[in-house]
Formats: structure tokens, C-alpha cells, sequence
């Protein structure tokens, strides 16, 4: 798995490419770290095909710690699969989320 972060003022975008495994979400977590101080957060799945509950929650916790301080997460390029996984776990009601 690779991350690719950028941070422009108080915006934020995450790309993730590869599927967020057990072992790839302490990765994830130490990448969002470097966004922790961004605003807007958008977090690219366009080249994920697979989050496991570990990955989900890294998600979950940073998104706890972005809105704390009046952030916004959005989770953009979902594929189906995946998108139909937020929904059935009802993280359509957290995060602003898009479909390929």
C-alpha cells in the first residue's frame, strides 16, 4: 500500500493506493497523523478495493479528532463494493461520501 499526502492551507487530501489490510492500517493512521491539523480532509479511495475493521477504525478515530476541532472529513471515489460496506455500516451518517 502507498499514501500520498498533501496539505494546502487548512485542506487536506489523502490518496490511497492498495487495499487497507491490518498491517497497512498502522500506515494509514501515521499518514492521516500528518493531517491533523487540516480543516477539510479528503480522503481518495479511487485505488482501494479492500478496508478491513482495522483500517475503519483509524478512520473513525481520526475523523473523532478532526471534527473535534471543527473539521470535515469526506471520504470521495468509493468503489460499489465499498460504498455499499459504509453504507451497511451506517458511515454514510459520519462522512460525506461519493462513488466512483
Amino acid at each position: 500500500m502507498d499514501i500520498k499526502v498533501s496539505q494546502t492551507g487548512d485542506s487536506g487530501r489523502l490518496e490511497i493506493f492498495g487495499d487497507i489490510d491490518e498491517k497497512g492500517a498502522e500506515a494509514f493512521k501515521a499518514r492521516l497523523q500528518e493531517l491533523k491539523t487540516a480543516k477539510k480532509v479528503e480522503i481518495d479511495f479511487s485505488h482501494v478495493g479492500y478496508i478491513g475493521s482495522s483500517g475503519i477504525g483509524k478512520l473513525l478515530l481520526f475523523y473523532k479528532n478532526v471534527t473535534l476541532e471543527g473539521g470535515k472529513v469526506t471520504v470521495s471515489n468509493l468503489s460499489s463494493d465499498l460504498y455499499s460496506l459504509f453504507r451497511e455500516l451506517k458511515l454514510d451518517t459520519i462522512f460525506t461520501i461519493t462513488q466512483k
